[in-house]
């Protein structure tokens, strides 16, 4: 199972008024931009916990992104491991610790109306309390040790790109994490 995890960061709340001839910024506005909103993307991460409501009582710890020479456009093999899915990471202590039927005994499941869907082949639900609050605060901490790195987006053939303007404009930071242990006890 990947389990994907992604945190928004909106560089320095810089808004552009977009125009017809503007629609798409040039590569060199793009560079001019980044160095410009540097020290605002820093003083934006540091207050990021507290834009956040507390998780298990606590404030939300400051993300950790890995730096990466990365450019705008650049193309990655699957192959090279640009998400740093086979990097190292612990599997929180509550895996081990917790019982699962116990949590699923809390676990909500509410079912979402879908226009013209065929009962029994298309269906979207939300499913809350699925962890504990110390388990997600857990999950945070492991992954914040392991990093965010900036999302990729699928460009087919097992290529991914760098591209900000498909994820909303915004600098998208993502960790991903394999783990077979996690995920057993997600679907156990």
């Amino acid at each position: 199972m990947l389990a994907t995890m992604r945190g928004y960061l909106n560089p320095g709340n810089i808004m552009r008024k977009k125009t017809r001839a503007s629609r798409s910024p040039t590569r060199a506005h793009r560079d001019m931009m980044d160095k410009l909103t540097a020290t605002a993307k820093l003083e934006q991460l540091d207050a990021l916990p507290w834009t956040m409501p507390p998780l298990n009582g606590n404030m939300l710890e400051v993300p950790n992104l890995v730096p990466v020479p990365w450019k705008e456009g650049q193309l990655f093999q699957t192959k090279q491991d640009p998400d740093r899915t086979s990097a190292p990471w612990s599997v929180p202590d509550f895996v081990w610790s917790t019982d699962p039927v116990q949590q699923s005994a809390k676990t909500v499941c509410i079912d979402l109306p879908i226009r013209n869907a065929v009962p029994g082949r298309r269906f979207a639900k939300v499913i809350s309390k699925v962890l504990s609050q110390e388990a997600c605060a857990a999950i945070l901490e492991d992954v914040n040790v392991k990093g965010f790195t900036p999302t990729l987006v699928s460009a087919g053939c097992e290529q991914k790109v760098l591209q900000r303007e498909v994820v909303g404009g915004c600098q998208a930071q993502q960790v991903n994490v394999d783990s077979l242990d996690l995920a057993a006890r997600l679907m156990g």
